[in-house]
């Protein structure tokens, strides 16, 4: 299982997976916020669960690669000139979907409620079955 731990303000998901050649090693991924750090735990968890070894190699890989590039992209933005620097607007929520929606809320209910695994795995059913199937692909705000 992902264990979470808090290392003074970074928020810490720590899990074990095996290499292509076989080898165990152990991902800490560090995240800004709690809830980022729970959604991770929470998808760990799910795969470590269902035994989707594979999975698990496969979001190791994508979080060292995805470190790699913020690594790069904080170096160039630190060595950027003052005038260069990017804009940030605001998200626009007018375009999220449901299945966007359920992808965000899952896990922060089923951390609220402190849901067992399997009555996470209830709840993932029931939401793919019965409602992203027929609403997913919807705009919420239309």
């Amino acid at each position: 299982m992902a264990t979470y731990k808090v290392r003074g303000i970074a928020h810490n998901v720590i899990y074990p997976y095996r290499t292509e050649d076989g080898k165990v090693k152990q991902q800490w991924e560090t995240y800004s916020t709690e809830l980022e750090a729970m959604q991770r735990k929470t998808y760990i968890d799910y795969l470590q669960k269902n035994r989707l070894r594979h999975e698990i190699q496969k979001a190791a890989a994508e979080y060292q690669c995805k470190r790699s590039v913020e690594r790069e992209v904080a170096e160039r933005f630190r060595t950027k000139a003052p005038d260069e620097a990017p804009s940030h607007a605001a998200e626009d929520n007018t375009t999220r979907t449901y299945r966007e929606f359920a992808e965000k809320w899952l896990p922060i209910h089923a951390r609220k409620e402190r849901f067992s695994p399997n009555s996470y795995d209830s709840y993932r059913n029931n939401l793919d079955r019965h409602i992203l199937s027929c609403f997913g692909d919807r705009v919420i705000a239309a």
